[in-house]
């Protein structure tokens, strides 16, 4: 409860801060509320085998490792999730997890906390590929931990939320099976909705000033007091390495509601009402996930938190979850008429269309795919400057050399 009261406070000093001031509490939130899930710690219970340091990879790299949380013998059963921690993007590590991974065990789940490239650039699309990577090791040794190949989760909050549904829309990649659910914990879906369009990308990478000066509000941040796109634009742009008009189609790759497909896992959405990654991510999620035929479950936890803040109300909801997709192993799919399946004693929801969706903001202009020779201008437009500044240089260097050798010419010797 302290971390509430602690998040409550914090975003009464916002509301009451001026611009520049609340954008430094905001982007000292988002690093410090953002890198765990199910921050206390775990009930009395048997204790786990927890092995720790595992390389995921062909060990190339030090961040490719994965702690293993393995129930005590007779109290498994047979599933195992995936943490993936958060961080904007370019923090956090695999120790933050561990209180989660303490709850799952004692739940019966093999967990597998895991630490993914928040250094390693570009960060697009390589966090992504190590999540994946993590989870096909996973697959790939089910037999050693007591596990089912088939019956794997994924589970992050914040910016390890996204990455989480990102596996569960993308695939695992190399042929291995789907992950059977996702949970996502304030995990950005739309990066598109979150993104400043009118500034440069060097601005939004390093701000001196947060909100900056001059930026238009993304769509998806109209009306919050404090919303990622804007006090914390230059995490997504670290992710993304590039603005939203110069290369849309990585946005909408980085964004899972475009990517829902028949084979997609069923996820649970939870988000505070007043949240740094607003409740109208989680919608958007929900909603694209129903008109792709594919369960989903929401929960919008009253007043103002992100993440761990609001572990209290969220834990239990997302272990029944977990419980019904990976160990009772239901059936994903449902009709793309019904309306959200929403956590009892959940904020209400915005009402719904007549489609039965909940209302979110436009996707904006800037984030449509374009094609055609303007088309490949337009996302290429980076390397074609960069490409036209170094040709200038190399053509002002060679005249300088030619004016040079004109002045100076070289001299025969006589023999």
């Amino acid at each position: 409860m302290c971390l509430i009261a602690w998040w409550r406070a914090t975003c009464r000093t916002v509301r009451r801060a001026g611009p520049a001031t609340a954008g430094v509490i905001g982007a000292v939130v988002l690093l410090t509320a953002a890198t765990g899930v199910l921050a206390a710690g775990p009930p009395a219970g048997a204790e786990p085998t927890v092995t720790r340091d595992i390389d995921y990879s062909d060990g190339s790299t030090e961040h490719n490792k994965l702690d293993a949380y393995v129930p005590a013998s007779g109290t498994g059963n047979g599933a195992a999730v995936v943490l993936v921690h958060g961080g904007g993007w370019t923090t956090g590590d695999k120790s933050k997890m561990a209180p989660d991974a303490a709850y799952l065990v004692e739940a019966g789940y093999a967990a597998f906390s895991i630490g993914y490239g928040v250094d390693e650039l570009p960060r697009w699309p390589g966090q992504l590929e190590d999540v994946q990577a993590a989870v096909r090791w996973v697959q790939d040794h089910a037999g050693e931990y007591g596990i089912r190949p088939d019956r794997v989760g994924v589970f992050g909050g914040s910016a390890g939320g996204n990455l989480a549904m990102l596996v569960g829309t993308a695939g695992t990649g190399e042929d291995h099976p789907p992950v059977r659910a996702v949970v996502s914990w304030s995990g950005p879906s739309d990066l598109t909705t979150l993104a400043i369009t009118n500034i440069p990308g060097d601005e939004l990478a390093s701000p001196s000033t947060v909100p900056i000066p001059g930026a238009e509000i993304p769509p998806g941040c109209v009306g919050t007091t404090t919303c990622l796109g804007v006090y914390g634009a230059q995490f997504i742009q670290a992710y993304m390495d590039c603005t939203l008009p110069e290369c849309p189609e990585q946005y909408r790759e980085a964004s899972p509601v475009f990517g829902v497909t028949p084979t997609t896992a069923p996820m649970y959405v939870a988000t505070a009402e007043q949240d740094l990654v607003p409740a109208e991510q989680a919608y958007e999620m929900v909603n694209a996930l129903t008109a792709g035929g594919i369960a989903s479950r929401l929960q919008v936890v009253p007043g103002e938190g992100h993440a761990d803040s609001y572990r209290d109300q969220a834990r239990q909801p997302t272990l029944d979850f977990l419980h019904r997709f990976l160990v009772e192993g239901a059936d994903p799919r449902v009709p793309t008429t019904s309306p959200p399946s929403v956590v009892p004693g959940s904020a209400p929801i915005p009402p719904l269309d007549a489609q039965g969706r909940i209302a979110t903001p436009a996707v904006p202009a800037a984030a449509n795919p374009r094609v055609g020779i303007g088309g490949f201008i337009a996302r290429n437009i980076r390397w074609f400057v960069r490409g036209l500044v170094l040709l200038v240089v190399l053509v002002v260097v060679l005249v300088a050399l030619r004016r040079r050798s004109r002045r100076h010419p070289t001299r025969t010797q006589p023999t």
